[in-house]
């Protein structure tokens, strides 16, 4: 399942949203030791459970920083749900210059892959995978449902609602986000 995530043409502003530090990782740019390139990190997040309904972020701000580039857009990328409680990607967003996904579901004792592509604002894009573990803290559990627009494209926390109530969308109808 592929959820993608673009930010609005317009400064941000406070969302009403806080992402857990605990359930953050930062990307680090690969440092070459004397010449020799060191291999590529896994990265993993903590571990949920599979009836947790939880936010993960990255933070590429490192990455980004010494060439004054800034988060523009995301997509992530699970498998393919095979089983109703399979790891599904709720929704994703960027708050506060992280990349955010609201996961729920998932098997016990698995690590799911989590495929995350950055895009910047100079045209960049950077691909990470992310391992999330699933414990078996709680059997497998369908995950919760989240707003959706028309077309099943969820409604992340800072998305830009109208005074009426409405999302405002873009012409494929992905919602304008709050970054």
């Amino acid at each position: 399942m592929d959820r993608l995530c673009r930010t609005a043409p317009r400064p941000p502003s406070g969302v009403g949203w806080d992402v857990s530090r605990a359930r953050t990782l930062v990307l680090a740019a690969p440092r070459p030791l004397r010449g020799v390139r060191p291999s590529r990190v896994h990265l993993e997040w903590a571990a949920k459970a599979s009836a947790d309904c939880l936010d993960f972020a990255l933070d590429p701000s490192p990455v980004l920083a010494d060439a004054g580039d800034t988060l523009v857009g995301a997509s992530v990328t699970v498998p393919a749900v095979v089983n109703d409680t399979d790891l599904v990607v709720l929704w994703c967003t960027i708050i506060g210059g992280l990349v955010v996904i609201m996961t729920g579901g998932g098997q016990p004792c698995t690590r799911v892959p989590v495929q995350v592509t950055l895009t910047t604002a100079a045209g960049r894009r950077l691909f990470e995978s992310v391992l999330l573990p699933i414990d078996n803290d709680s059997p497998a559990t369908v995950p919760q449902t989240v707003a959706q627009l028309a077309g099943g494209i969820a409604i992340a926390p800072n998305a830009i609602a109208l005074p009426d109530g409405s999302i405002l969308t873009d012409s494929l109808g992905q919602p304008f986000i709050l970054a």
